[in-house]
């Protein structure tokens, strides 16, 4: 039988880490932000304390490093089904299959509204926090500028203003839909979506006759 190969030291490092974060999210999802200890999220992992602390700052730092790595994926999804569905009518159809099953978000909605009640109370978390939110906020630029390049209109607002809407407002519904189920439904942020895009070119159709009347 064939030796398994002895893992490099950062090899190891990165599992530990790996393992760590895992950990971290199964006693998360459990006991939420503030319930979970530095120590279970070690012991769960199979390591002490100190193969924590020599990976993560602390508590704080490994739930952002959660947050950077499931936001990293979800960008990436959503890009992929832009390219693959470059109308708007077809995007907002593919988001539409995509959110199935939203509801199975909902323990990670609760714990970054707890992470991000922790940060508004704490000066040193929210920078950091913000960074993140504003990374975020790029990529829903990116899809705004592609959106209404492929619509063939200018955006009715700057970019970074018209991400910042859809920001607030798929946020905003997730909540809503939590705590009301029965009257806010998944799809209600992609119809809100449809409505912002249909908006979109409206405003832009209207500017355009303005300024043809105008120079008229």
């Amino acid at each position: 039988m064939p030796r398994k190969r002895r893992l490099t030291r950062d090899e190891s490092r990165a599992e530990t880490r790996q393992r760590l974060m895992e950990s971290a999210e199964r006693v998360f999802a459990e006991k939420g932000f503030y319930g979970a200890s530095v120590e279970e999220i070690s012991e769960r992992a199979g390591y002490s304390r100190g193969a924590f602390y020599s990976n993560f700052e602390d508590k704080d730092e490994l739930f952002l490093a959660l947050f950077d790595e499931r936001t990293d994926a979800q960008i990436a999804e959503v890009s992929e089904l832009l390219a693959a569905n470059p109308d708007p009518a077809d995007f907002i159809a593919a988001l539409r299959d995509r959110s199935v099953g939203r509801a199975s978000q909902r323990t990670w909605i609760m714990l970054a509204d707890e992470f991000w009640l922790y940060a508004m109370r704490n000066p040193k978390v929210r920078p950091k926090l913000a960074a993140r939110e504003r990374s975020e906020r790029d990529a829903y630029q990116r899809a705004v500028v592609a959106l209404h390049e492929a619509m063939g209109v200018a955006p009715p607002a700057p970019p970074e203003l018209l991400a910042l809407i859809v920001q607030a407002l798929d946020a905003g519904f997730a909540w809503q839909q939590y705590l009301d189920p029965e009257t806010i439904t998944e799809d209600t942020f992609l119809d809100a979506l449809a409505l912002l895009t249909s908006a979109s070119v409206a405003l832009a159709e209207k500017s355009q006759l303005d300024n043809s009347a105008r120079r008229a």
